[in-house]
């Protein structure tokens, strides 16, 4: 199981436990801002920071 299938199986149990479209939809932009954002390590982040 990979995260796409979590995910896609975590949307479906907020559908079945009838939360508001709007609140899915949040849910889903939020994966997707999250996605996009590049993820570092942490000795790039102590780096970043330190600079």
């Amino acid at each position: 199981m990979n995260l796409e299938d979590i995910y896609k199986e975590f949307l479906y149990d907020l559908e079945i436990k009838n939360y508001s479209p709007r609140t899915i939809k949040g849910y889903k932009n939020n994966n997707k801002a999250n996605k996009s954002i590049p993820h570092e390590s942490k000795k790039q982040r102590a780096i970043r920071i330190v600079h």
